[in-house]
């Protein structure tokens, strides 16, 4: 078979270029995790002078924990991007596909990715300022992000010491719809450059692809050939220009001399010119000065004689007003006289009225306060009646749109009570089927739940146990589970002498279960044992639940359970906020089954899934799209492995598969984190 050199991978290719083009320095941007290929590549060519750059918080946490000790990489925390100061980062559902484009605009090419968050205003570095900045020289530049071209152009002049280029770009132009991350739009600037591609390897997506370019050797040559002609003509100007320069300079300390002897008489003569200046300014003061003093004396001996003036029209004034007050002293002491036989007089009168008055003033208080009083009286009387008409006139609207709230009601609970007598049959079938099947195969019936416990297999908790006690064996556990039903898992679990219970949350809403829970239990003396009557959801607050024998399931709706049968309304709370009164704020065993309710379950743990302070999870799942009794396995699938989580082992449920149909209706999966066990994804 002919060897093909373009069916030899990037890596390699790598390794080979390393003894022609040795790396001085290197640089990586969208280190991601640390587990990609890039990374373990480097890992085993022993580089020392490497330099990660992550712009994920998240993924940046796992970069730096994968970094072994005897690694001297730097790693850095920051938004590389074209755009000056800050821009925006968009985490995506896929953590790899997180970046400065928005997820929607690659929907050509992965049609469900979304952003989940966004974060505005961060701020940024260019490409050309990590060149910059590095101890070292780089010389390989690894771009394992998009846009590649618009990064390049923030390399500037730094681009010149870079020998080997590794790019992420769209090889497929008619799926593009972001300018700057095609093949094409690198291409001619790196062709400018002296690059040459070497090799592009496809990803995954036949789409997206890993470009390999490196310096041409003969571009270099001619490159140099180049400077070496403009070196000679630069040579010989240089010999011109410093012809130029010494008669210049002979030119230049002539003319100096010249300026000297010109500045040195200048320079004496200014000095004459403003000693001259000097004592004309002084003269002009002193003379300023002289004038404003004779001004003051003038001004001051003409306000003088004026007060002189008016001291003596004064004296005048008074001295007449002397004289007439005489006189009116003398007549008022006549008319005082007389005035205090007529105030003797006055003084009678004045008491006898003042007896009157106050008798008077008595009567008026006493009216005023009765007026007061009717005032409010009627003051209270109107607002009472205003609050009336103003109440009555809300009633009115309010029982209007009571009215349409109650029709809306009552059609809705009809609608719910016809699709739960629906159900009911469904189930009565179900339940008649169910207990033939358990009689052909000489099974207990499962109406009694003390009886289900003791012989509920078709989990497979048995062999569930077996594999997990492996992980667990010797641990001391807190075990959480949501939907217990009659808590068959956790007797389970706790009966079995491979796994120790520290520390049990057993969260069941249906009233029924919760009693039976509770009697099942109470002999069960491990440390720290709960048990809860209420949900778990992504969405706090009050649910409406159907009862049907094992399974409790959340309607849409809340009705009145007063004039429905098997319904009952329960609270929910997020797993969250209960994990922090949880011993180390961890799970180690989670297991839900909550009939189609799987995901909400599952989200309102997003923060203890962020973490992976989740190890092991046990869950029921469903294989048929068009059903909601269990949630689809592949939407369980895909949240799961956001987060880090895969698929330990599968559990078929044995008493309706085989046997009750070919095809697998349901089962229960067994999720462990890669933190748990070990495994860098």
């Amino acid at each position: 078979m002919e060897y093909d050199p373009f069916s030899v991978p990037l890596t390699t290719w790598l390794q080979f270029l390393r003894y022609f083009l040795p790396p001085s320095g290197i640089l990586l941007i969208g280190a991601g995790t640390g587990s990609g290929s890039f990374v373990q590549m480097l890992r085993l060519m022993h580089q020392s002078n490497v330099i990660l750059v992550e712009a994920d918080d998240a993924q940046y946490l796992h970069l730096k924990r994968n970094l072994k000790p005897e690694e001297t990489w730097q790693v850095h925390n920051v938004l590389v991007s074209p755009h000056a100061e800050t821009s925006t980062f968009y985490k995506a559902g896929n953590p790899s596909e997180s970046g400065l484009i928005e997820p929607e605009l690659l929907q050509n090419l992965w049609p469900n990715l979304k952003t989940i968050q966004k974060c505005c205003n961060l701020p940024t570095v260019s490409v050309e300022e990590l060149l910059r900045s590095a101890e070292q020289t780089i010389n390989w530049l690894f771009l394992d992000c998009l846009p590649a071209a618009k990064l390049l152009e923030q390399a500037g002049s730094m681009l010149e010491q870079i020998d080997l280029l590794v790019l992420r770009v769209l090889i497929d132009e008619d799926v593009s719809s972001v300018n700057g991350e095609t093949q094409a739009d690198v291409q001619a600037r790196l062709n400018a450059q002296g690059f040459r591609l070497v090799i592009t390897e496809q990803e995954r997506h036949p789409a997206l692809a890993h470009v390999l370019y490196v310096r041409d050797p003969a571009f270099m040559r001619t490159s140099g050939n180049m400077l070496q002609q403009e070196l000679a003509l630069a040579e010989n100007e240089r010999v011109t220009l410093i012809e130029n320069l010494v008669k210049l300079e002979n030119d230049v300390t002539a003319a100096l001399e010249a300026w000297c002897t010109f500045e040195a008489i200048s320079t004496e003569r200014q000095i004459i010119i403003e000693q001259q200046v000097a004592i004309i300014e002084n003269i002009n003061e002193i003379v300023n000065r002289h004038n404003d003093s004779i001004a003051a004396l003038e001004l001051e001996k003409n306000i003088l004689e004026q007060e002189k003036n008016e001291l003596v029209e004064r004296q005048k004034i008074l001295e007449n007003d002397l004289l007439s007050a005489e006189q009116c002293i003398n007549q008022q002491n006549c008319r005082i006289g007389d005035g205090e036989i007529i105030i003797e007089t006055l003084t009678e009168k004045i008491d006898d009225q003042t007896v009157k008055i106050e008798a008077l003033n008595k009567e008026n208080v006493i009216q005023r306060e009765m007026l007061k009083q009717s005032d409010v009286d009627r003051s209270i009387a109107q607002q009472e009646c205003d609050r009336q008409k103003s109440l009555m006139a809300e009633l009115v609207e309010n029982n209007k749109a009571l009215n349409i709230v109650i029709n809306e009601r009552d059609t809705l609970f009809q609608s719910c009570i016809a699709e739960i007598d629906l159900l009911k049959k469904q189930n009565e079938s179900l339940d008649s089927t169910y207990k033939a099947l358990r009689l052909a195969c000489n099974e207990p019936d499962g109406s009694d739940p003390k009886k289900l416990v003791a012989a509920t297999h078709d989990d497979n908790i048995d062999d569930m146990i077996e594999d997990v006690s492996q992980f667990l064996s010797g641990k001391k556990i807190t075990f959480v589970d949501v939907g217990s039903y009659v808590g068959d898992v956790f007797l389970k679990m706790y009966r079995t002498d491979k796994i120790k219970v520290r520390e049990a949350h057993l969260y069941e809403p249906n009233p029924d279960s919760y009693e039976i829970i509770k009697k099942n239990i109470a002999a069960c003396n491990t440390p720290s044992l709960h048990v809860y009557n209420f949900a778990i959801s992504d969405e706090p607050g009050r649910k409406l639940f159907c009862a049907a024998k094992s399974m409790t399931k959340v309607m849409p709706v809340l009705i009145d359970t007063d004039k429905a049968t098997n319904y009952f309304n329960s609270e929910s709370y997020a797993l969250n906020d209960l994990a922090e009164g949880y011993t180390d704020r961890r799970i180690d065993f989670l297991k839900i089954d909550v009939e189609g309710y799987e995901l909400e379950v599952l989200r309102s743990a997003d923060k203890l899934l962020i973490n992976q302070d989740i190890n092991i999870i046990y869950i029921e799942v469903g294989f048929n799209r068009s059903t909601h009794q269990q949630t689809y396995f592949g939407d369980i699938d895909s949240f799961l492995q956001n987060y880090g989580y895969r698929v330990y082992r599968i559990y078929d449920q044995v008493n309706e598969w085989i046997q009750a149909s070919p095809f697998l209706r349901r089962c229960n999966v067994l999720y462990m984190s890669s933190g748990f066990i070990g495994v860098k994804l």
